[in-house]
């Protein structure tokens, strides 16, 4: 009697429909891929602050909807020889979750700073900031630059830059900003021009951006990638050698592009001293 109904009902419940309920995920945002060498420049560099916090800026070259991550990517500071050879140890950041939002999109600008730009309450940086945690050493000749993983997973250098607040003259409290215009940027593209410690200018009087407890100016433009202001007098005419752009009007359109930050010039380009 039981295997008979057994026999009965065992083919019945084999050939029945069979409804199997499996969760779908939603699809996962590509995460942004890091930057290739030419796509990001550092554009100035606030290494001999006056009582306040040290920054530099980091701005993409990039145009559209690109938008390129700087996780996983590392930060080297190091001392240079008057060979321009590394001399000493080399001061090293990994850049991961704990340095911050690492999203750069195309035409915006990070600030890295070791405690914002500015002590007190309201003293962070224009569109925060980024920890940084090397120091940015205002002697002699430095480099500072940033190395991410390629596609084989191997570190390359995609910007770098040099800086020697002595030999440019750039004061106490003053950034250094990145001046393609300068005769030794000429017939240099903007990321190879910001290799040079000569292609640096002293950020302008009018720039002050926070004071210290003293109530002595900062001058910087943190967050905001602007031209130098100290080094014109007026904005030069176009397809000369301090019209922002290396070279001459020959000039590829995308490296002029690039040597004037995106192109903010207009009464910004007058010297304000």
């Amino acid at each position: 009697m039981f295997m008979f109904v057994d026999h009965l009902f065992r083919p019945a419940l084999l050939l029945g429909p069979v409804i199997a309920l499996v969760a779908v995920a939603p699809p996962r945002p590509a995460a942004a891929q890091t930057p290739a060498r030419g796509e990001i420049l550092i554009t100035e560099i606030l290494a001999a602050p006056d009582g306040l916090p040290e920054w530099f800026e980091v701005h993409s070259l990039l145009d559209g909807a690109a938008t390129r991550s700087l996780s996983g990517c590392t930060l080297e500071r190091v001392r240079l020889d008057e060979s321009g050879q590394p001399e000493g140890s080399v001061d090293v950041q990994i850049l991961g979750p704990g340095t911050g939002i690492l999203d750069l999109v195309a035409g915006s600008t990070l600030v890295f700073s070791e405690d914002g730009c500015a002590d007190g309450p309201g003293g962070e940086c224009p569109g925060g900031r980024l920890e940084l945690d090397v120091s940015l050493t205002n002697s002699g000749h430095q480099q500072l630059r940033i190395l991410c993983p390629d596609a084989q997973g191997n570190d390359v250098v995609v910007e770098e830059v040099r800086y020697d607040l002595t030999a440019t003259g750039i004061r106490r409290g003053h950034s250094a900003q990145f001046h393609p215009g300068s005769a030794s940027c000429q017939g240099e593209s903007p990321e190879n021009c910001n290799d040079h410690e000569l292609c640096w200018c002293e950020a302008a009087f009018d720039d002050c951006y926070a004071s210290n407890d003293d109530g002595d100016c900062n001058y910087g433009t943190p967050g905001v990638a602007a031209p130098c202001r100290t080094g014109l007098i007026g904005r030069p005419p176009a397809g000369s050698v301090d019209d922002g752009c290396p070279g001459t009007a020959s000039a590829s359109p995308p490296a002029c592009v690039a040597g004037l930050l995106l192109g903010l010039a207009g009464p910004r380009w007058r010297r304000r001293r």
